[in-house]
């Protein structure tokens, strides 16, 4: 039997994905390794126990996502809420985000999650 733990990987384009991995994996406490490769890749490792931390959140089957109330919550939290459900964090990408829009966008991606994602019939 070896002595290191079975390890299961992931391969993520850009700089952006790459952060929102890492903290969605920090957020779990989860042991992780991830490994910079040329062309903007980067190779994530964790313990084959926590493989489904690997997987990517617009991905997850449908009714994954957090429910919340959203009329309570501020910009950051709104932006932590699509940032483990959806996998990034739109204020970061456009810092000029307005509470609303980003609620009402919360809102609408929570309801496509429930009605069984874009392309259900």
């Amino acid at each position: 039997m070896s002595k290191h733990p079975q390890l299961a990987f992931k391969m993520v384009t850009g700089t952006e994905a790459a952060t929102a991995l890492a903290a969605r994996l920090v957020e779990e406490s989860a042991f992780f390794q991830v490994t910079p490769l040329p062309d903007d890749e980067y190779e994530f490792a964790v313990k084959i126990d926590r493989e489904s931390l690997l997987v990517d959140p617009v991905d997850s089957p449908v009714g994954e996502f957090e429910d919340a109330d959203f009329t309570i919550m501020d910009l950051k939290e709104l932006a932590a809420w699509y940032l483990r459900n959806v996998g990034y964090d739109p204020v970061e990408d456009d810092p000029s985000t307005q509470l609303e829009v980003l609620r009402a966008l919360c809102t609408e991606m929570l309801a496509i999650d429930r009605a069984g994602g874009l392309d259900s019939n």
